[in-house]
């Protein structure tokens, strides 16, 4: 039976999660280093049938085409790949 994620006052609300949506953010760092984890997390979450859509937000670095059939097969809903521009000042 799949249920809907309800929006409440009081819910939870880790990084990544708000009441108003439903989606469930993995961000911070490269997080493509432990791939498996994410995607045995992701799969958790998909087997509570709660409509949640699950983001990746990466730097771009571990997404090799091996992660990425292993993200699929997890079920993650999509990617935002964040590019990081350090930029320098000139001394003058």
């Amino acid at each position: 039976m799949s249920q809907k994620a309800e929006t409440r006052t009081n819910s939870f609300i880790p990084q990544g999660f708000g009441p108003a949506r439903n989606i469930v953010a993995f961000t911070g760092g490269d997080l493509a280093c432990h791939p498996e984890f994410y995607a045995k997390s992701t799969e958790k979450i998909k087997e509570l049938d709660i409509d949640l859509c699950v983001l990746f937000e990466t730097n771009g670095y571990g997404l090799t085409p091996k992660n990425l059939d292993l993200f699929k097969k997890a079920g993650i809903d999509s990617f935002w790949l964040v590019r990081n521009i350090w930029l320098r000042r000139s001394k003058n």
